[in-house]
């Protein structure tokens, strides 16, 4: 089985609420890497401790001065995922759970007490590793997608799902022309472009940039976001323009009343419920853990569940 490290979520809390109160990057980096977009893998840590504080800002704060970073960059992330696919191949260590095994888990329990079919159509929105796949899967759920703009992340995530005898599940890099794969069995990753199986027990995990996707990415009933559009806020090209294209591709990912979640380490409910609020409503906020840390008190991240409007 894969080795998975779990960065707690109290230990990134103590992280979030050390920026808060000015202490500088470098010491927040030795604590526990962490990103605008969440916990970082331990091979990420060191290039995160070169960004200046000012370029992350405050986890809690009203989103508008968020100054640019690499963090928003594909290039940063294919770097970080290459180290992490080498760090894979070298001692079989899969990385982090963004955000904590708890926090998937939360995600978990929610979708299994909402009595979701088994075949629901889910989005992996950054799948990462892909181990949020692997733990869909393992609760039963059939009809699963990841996608990520970053081919290294496809590709390591393509060793974790294999490592874990999930051997029906298909995982190829994404290019954007339409094809549809009627549900195979083989493992491979050639680049040839494919849409999303219907099939019964088929998964997939595919290359793309969620801001420019296929006009075939729909149909979803569950979109699953976390720490994407954390990243995404940092975009130094132009980020209202990045977060207008997150919001309208995922407009068009989901079916009307599908559901969303969204675990973010950036912005508060009522911040995302603003963002989204155009096409979204509120169906439940997820509990976190509460901390304190330096007399001030607060949660880790925010986890909520939206529903799109018809």
């Amino acid at each position: 089985m894969a080795k998975i490290k779990d960065v707690s979520e109290f230990d990134k809390c103590q992280i979030m609420m050390a920026r808060r109160l000015d202490q500088s990057i470098s010491k927040t980096a030795a604590l526990v890497g962490c990103s605008r977009s969440g916990v970082v893998p331990s091979a990420m840590a060191s290039e995160t401790s070169h960004v200046q504080e000012n370029s992350l800002g405050s986890c809690t704060g009203s989103g508008e001065d968020f100054a640019p970073s690499k963090l928003g960059t594909k290039e940063y992330w294919d770097n970080a995922y290459s180290r992490e696919l080498q760090t894979y191949r070298d001692i079989g260590d899969v990385g982090e759970i963004w955000f904590g095994e708890e926090s998937m888990n939360r995600v978990i329990r929610w979708i299994e007490k909402q009595n979701t079919p088994e075949n629901a159509a889910i989005l992996d929105i950054g799948t990462g590793n892909g181990i949020f796949l692997v733990e869909l899967a393992k609760h039963g759920f059939m009809n699963l997608t990841g996608i990520d703009y970053s081919s290294a992340s496809v590709e390591l995530a393509t060793n974790v799902l294999a490592e874990e005898g999930l051997t029906n599940i298909k995982v190829q890099d994404y290019n954007f022309p339409s094809l549809e794969l009627r549900g195979t069995n083989m493992f491979q990753h050639d680049r040839v472009p494919v849409y999303e199986a219907r099939s019964m027990k088929t998964w997939f995990t595919k290359e793309m940039d969620f801001l420019n996707p296929s006009p075939e990415l729909k149909g979803f009933d569950l979109c699953i976001d976390k720490g994407t559009f954390d990243a995404i806020s940092l975009n130094p090209e132009d980020r209202e323009i990045a977060k207008l294209q997150y919001m309208t591709s995922l407009r068009a990912a989901l079916k009307p009343q599908g559901h969303f979640i969204i675990t973010s380490c950036n912005w508060t409910k009522e911040q995302l419920l603003q963002i989204f609020s155009p096409g979204f409503e509120l169906l439940q906020e997820l509990p976190t853990p509460r901390f304190q840390f330096g007399g001030v008190t607060g949660n880790s991240v925010t986890a909520v569940v939206l529903k799109r409007l018809s």
